[in-house]
């Protein structure tokens, strides 16, 4: 277990770091962490998402926030945090992904990831990364669970990670519920970003991570922290809230064009790409109010996925039919 504490503040300095015992250790036996914050006009959550990164009480970290030019007080916090950031930009890109890529060309931790601007770490997160990368270094990947928060960060509920996956899955051909890994928990091995290439699609508006998930799958088994690491910020612009339909439709895009693998494996694809498909109809008809149109979508998803059936309330009445049916067939 990593034991290490941090040494009092002053106004114009940022914590070092020392270790409880006789001798501190060489800071180079602490994998480097590098932390990109993307983000645009998220002034009223910018700080916290700096500053659960600079008070992990990790001792090797560097952290970049790449600004797409806010005009909301965010650059203002920005230059407040400037003597502790690795780097920051404040100017016009070409998006979400491409701000992510312009932080990580700076980075040159082993361990590398992402935070949007509007979710923040858990206390120890670092440390509890660190020590799963040290015991497993070939693992490509490496995520805890999360909780899901309100806007003003009050805790609603947690969500452990899962994979149920062997050495080299590929993660592209398995179905969307044996795996949950959570973006704001991910930490990825520069080692096998370097492998399937560093950056993001800078194409991809919602689905970046999975699209690389579905690249570094392929390198290694994924490691499972048990512990909550981050928090999932739900607030009414998050893009998950308003663009649920135009994520699910993005990543079946990328499932189809995922290049490598055997003929079966193209097969599997399409199937998991219909799954997704099916998955973003269902949760976009759960924010419809009209009723004709929410019961469009779910037939739609039951049309691409049939096991939606049983979730629909008359699905659920003609299953029950069957068995009923069934069951006197076979009494008789």
């Amino acid at each position: 277990m990593l034991q290490i504490t941090a040494l009092n503040t002053t106004e114009n300095t940022w914590p070092y770091f020392q270790t409880t015992g006789a001798e501190a250790p060489q800071l180079n036996e602490f994998p480097l962490i590098s932390v990109t914050i993307p983000s645009f006009n998220q002034g009223q959550y910018l700080e916290t998402a700096i500053r659960s990164v600079l008070m992990q009480n990790y001792p090797n970290i560097e952290l970049f926030v790449m600004d797409g030019g806010s005009v909301d007080g965010s650059v203002e916090i920005i230059q407040h945090y400037a003597p502790w950031l690795r780097g920051w930009i404040s100017a016009r890109d070409a998006g979400q992904s491409d701000a992510i890529n312009r932080g990580w060309s700076r980075s040159h931790g082993e361990i590398i990831a992402y935070l949007n601007s509007d979710d923040f770490y858990l206390p120890g997160a670092f440390e509890r990364v660190a020590e799963c990368a040290l015991s497993h270094p070939n693992a490509p990947l490496i995520c805890g669970g999360i909780c899901y928060v309100h806007a003003n960060g009050t805790r609603e509920r947690e969500k452990a990670a899962f994979c149920a996956q062997t050495v080299g899955t590929d993660l592209s051909t398995s179905p969307i519920s044996d795996w949950f890994l959570p973006q704001q928990s991910c930490f990825f091995s520069r080692f096998a970003l370097d492998q399937v290439g560093l950056f993001l699609n800078k194409d991809l508006h919602y689905v970046m991570d999975r699209e690389l998930i579905y690249r570094l799958s392929r390198l290694g088994r994924v490691e499972i922290i048990p512990q909550v690491l981050a928090a999932d910020r739900k607030h009414p612009s998050s893009k998950r809230q308003v663009a649920r339909l135009k994520m699910a439709v993005e990543d079946r895009n990328v499932l189809l064009a995922c290049y490598w693998g055997t003929s079966k494996d193209h097969q599997r694809r399409a199937k998991v790409a219909r799954e997704r498909l099916a998955q973003g109809y269902w949760q976009y008809a759960r924010d419809i109010a009209s009723w004709p149109k929410r019961t469009a979508y779910e037939c739609a998803a039951i049309l691409l996925h049939p096991g939606y059936l049983q979730r629909w309330r008359w699905g659920r009445r003609i299953f029950t039919h069957f068995r009923q049916i069934r069951n006197r067939l076979l009494a008789e």
